[in-house]
């Protein structure tokens, strides 16, 4: 956390990313085995987004039902399952918190308490889904200028997320990769971006949230299917419009426009490609952008089903079998195992790498993938391999000598695998190995996080290292050059680790509540067993 040396491909020194602060904190609940925390997360992302979607719903309908109809739809909307599936651990995140956010930006404009907890929770949203910054500026704008009495207890909300980013932003700027800050955290997959109409519906990649292959096998096609979905959010999006003829203009308004803001974000999203996976380019993931659309789509709805007397009922009733309905491949694919996440032997390399790093937990590995369009993708893996939640970085531009690694074995005169793999960590093994056939070409591309320097492609030749006459086991080898690198002095990081621990710390002793409950007099007592009066007419705000 904060600044050193990160063990990310050929490693290098830097900033964090400000998401490491947040699985660090997940990970410590259970720092036994950290890795748990992250699992039994994901067990109650579901129940702890209805309870946050619920108390959100509280302030915006008198209704006891209508609430527990948008936490259910909220609970079980696309983005998160399909989150949930794909192991997009930062929009789950996000999705659990953004109902939270809600209600502390709501009151912070006359509570203190209020808006330290608002900041946190816009530092905890930035991390997990860098995407979304935009949104959140704009909403910290338009709350202050909609409540300017109360903009001296807004206006350091953003604050703790601006502390977080700075040193990274500073990093990316100097690269000149600024546009990096925006990358998805964690490792990045390969998804087909989603068309303005499937975002729309709640799909944040193409397939209809699973629809389009399940009714394939009935034969129906996918342009029925999407008629079908576009009438089965009938309901949400005209309870949704309705809202601004609801006596609470304002709300419906304000929800209206969270609307707008996350499909907006969802949309742009698509248009923003900044990470490699293998041979190809992948855009931001949309499904953050369409938590926010869904939260505001659903207290917008609330908002109606608030005021309409006589047809509520059977609206809400619909209302919650559809946000249901849509969402039943998704489930079923979870329920089936066959989403992305499925269960694993626990082994990322093969057998005699794990047994090696056992020894040597620097010891490195030089992954080539074969890619659909016959080239190579390369990425540096230390230890057993990557267990983390940060992309892998592939092999700097900046060193000559590790480029050599994928690039020289198409000029055998001229390489040295040895003095390149000692400086890299890398031992050159004697075993077997599989070699690509004919011209192809090797690509290096990077799978970028928001912590990791952007790096162009390099394309050369492909060859088999295990050919070359000098790609022999070298034997016992010196300190390899993360472990010499690791050792260096850091003086930025106690200096960001106390900056951080100074602003989260100040906002979570004003997000304690101080306000004193009322003096209840007791009967039969005398005055002197009474209690004190001296702070009844006190409040923190």
């Amino acid at each position: 956390m904060g600044y050193g040396w990160h063990d990310i491909g050929t490693g290098f020194v830097g900033p964090s990313d400000p998401f490491t602060g947040l699985v660090a904190v997940l990970g410590s609940i259970t720092f036994w085995s950290p890795s748990t925390a992250i699992v039994l997360f994901f067990f109650v992302a579901l129940p702890v987004s209805a309870i946050g979607a619920w108390l959100a719903a509280r302030r915006v309908t008198n209704r006891h039902w209508v609430p527990a109809v948008a936490a259910l739809v909220y609970s079980v909307s696309p983005p998160v399952l399909s989150a949930l599936q794909t192991g997009h651990l930062g929009a789950v995140i996000t999705h659990v918190a953004l109902p939270f956010l809600v209600l502390a930006m709501v009151s912070s404009h006359r509570s203190w308490a209020a808006g330290a907890t608002a900041s946190i929770l816009f530092a905890v949203v930035a991390a997990a889904t860098p995407s979304l910054i935009p949104a959140l500026v704009i909403g910290w704008l338009a709350a202050m200028a909609t409540r300017p009495r109360g903009t001296h207890r807004m206006l350091g909300i953003p604050v703790p997320a601006i502390a977080l980013f700075v040193p990274l932003a500073i990093a990316q700027i100097s690269r000149g990769t600024w546009w990096a800050v925006f990358a998805d955290p964690g490792v990045p997959t390969r998804s087909a971006a989603a068309s303005p109409l499937q975002l729309a519906l709640g799909s944040p990649e193409t397939g209809l949230n699973g629809w389009t292959d399940l009714v394939a096998t009935v034969g129906i096609t996918g342009s029925t299917m999407a008629i079908v979905i576009v009438l089965a959010m009938l309901p949400l999006g005209i309870l949704a419009a309705l809202s601004v003829f609801a006596p609470s203009r304002g709300a419906a308004v304000a929800c209206l426009a969270v609307a707008l803001l996350g499909y907006a974000s969802a949309v742009g999203a698509t248009h923003l490609e900044i990470t490699g996976v293998g041979s190809s380019t992948t855009g931001v993931w949309a499904g953050s952008g369409l938590s926010l659309y869904f939260a505001g789509l659903i207290g917008a709805a609330s908002i109606t089903l608030d005021r309409i007397p006589r047809f509520t009922p059977p609206f809400g009733f619909l209302l919650g079998v559809v946000g249901i309905a849509a969402s039943v491949p998704l489930i079923l694919a979870t329920l089936m195992g066959t989403a992305t996440i499925v269960p694993s032997s626990g082994r990322i390399l093969s057998a005699y790498v794990t047994a090696e790093a056992v020894a040597k937990p620097d010891v490195g590995t030089l992954v080539l993938s074969p890619q659909p369009d016959g080239s190579l993708a390369v990425s540096l893996q230390r230890g057993q391999g990557r267990r983390s939640t940060s992309s892998p970085r592939s092999i700097p531009p900046s060193s000559s000598s590790r480029r050599r690694l994928v690039t020289s074995p198409s000029s055998p005169a001229t390489w040295s695998a040895e003095a390149d793999s000692i400086r890299s960590g890398i031992s050159p093994s004697s075993g077997s190995d599989s070699c690509c056939s004919g011209r192809r070409k090797t690509t290096v591309r990077p799978a970028t996080s928001s912590s990791a320097p952007a790096e162009p492609s390099t394309a050369t030749p492909c060859s088999c290292p295990s050919a070359r006459p000098r790609a022999v086991s070298s034997g016992a080898t010196s300190t390899p050059r993360s472990a010499r690198l690791r050792t260096l002095p850091g003086a930025l990081r106690p200096i960001i680790l106390i900056t951080w621990a100074i602003v989260f710390g100040s906002a979570l002793l004003l997000a304690i509540p101080t306000t004193p409950r009322r003096r209840r007099a007791r009967p039969g007592k005398p005055e002197a067993e009474q209690p004190a009066t001296t702070f009844d007419e006190e409040r923190d705000d």
